[in-house]
């Protein structure tokens, strides 16, 4: 209850020092766990650390110039200067899943992971100042341009084909980003920002295919998407 009055009113005094914008986003913090665990700072602290960092960022590859969005070397942190938590305004831990065996970090050597979902308020304001003080704000954004799809992953054969997946999305299928809702054996739910509707996306999807695999729509409506993955013989691992 303290929490939550604490960002009520902290919210309530953004708004009435300046106009900022804020943008609510629900976010998955995932970190080493158990002998890989950062050193320092308590896991959950840095599970919640990563989801803020995830949050901010973003908002802000929605808000960079074609040029910087393409930029493969760019270090948006850097850029943005300072902690994450300054360029939000408020969180919640909405889930604590807490310590499991390592499913959404991409490192094979790493078996633990602690994971939370997250409730951030970002300061779009702030980012699009920074962004804009070095040179890299785009120009008109488009309003209304980004949308959230829901993606339904059934059949999954291997972590290794919800990679593919996933990189498949980013460059084939416009998405700014790609988070985890859930991760089961044999299924994945993703939140999905894209500028696409989800018939147009599983469009880019389809063809072509992720390099290995096959993607087979099963429906498609205004919100979210089911498709599944099949592993193609002679795939061969990254």
């Amino acid at each position: 209850m303290r929490r939550l009055l604490g960002l009520a009113l902290l919210m309530l005094l953004v708004a009435s020092q300046a106009p900022a914008e804020v943008r609510r986003l629900e976010v998955v913090g995932v970190v080493p766990a158990g002998a890989d665990a950062p050193s320092g700072v308590p896991v959950r602290q840095a599970a919640l650390g990563a989801a803020l960092a995830q949050a901010v960022q973003r908002v802000a590859r929605e808000l960079l110039s074609h040029d910087a969005a393409e930029d493969p070397d760019l270090d948006l942190g850097q850029v943005l200067g300072g902690e994450p938590r300054d360029f939000t305004v408020g969180y919640k831990v909405l889930e604590d899943r807490g310590e499991r065996r390592a499913l959404l970090l991409a490192d094979p050597e790493i078996s633990t992971e602690y994971v939370l979902l997250a409730e951030v308020f970002v300061d779009v304001t702030r980012i699009e100042s920074a962004l804009d003080a070095a040179g890299l704000l785009l120009a008109a954004p488009v309003e209304g341009s980004g949308r959230e799809v829901w993606v339904v992953v059934e059949d999954l054969p291997s972590y290794r084909a919800y990679l593919g997946l996933r990189r498949h999305l980013m460059e084939r299928g416009g998405a700014t980003s790609v988070i985890p809702a859930v991760f089961e054996s044999g299924r994945v739910e993703l939140r999905v920002d894209s500028r696409l509707a989800p018939p147009e996306l599983m469009e880019r999807l389809v063809a072509p295919p992720p390099e290995g695999f096959r993607v087979e729509p099963v429906s498609a409506d205004g919100q979210s998407m089911r498709i599944r993955i099949v592993e193609l013989p002679g795939a061969v691992e990254d």
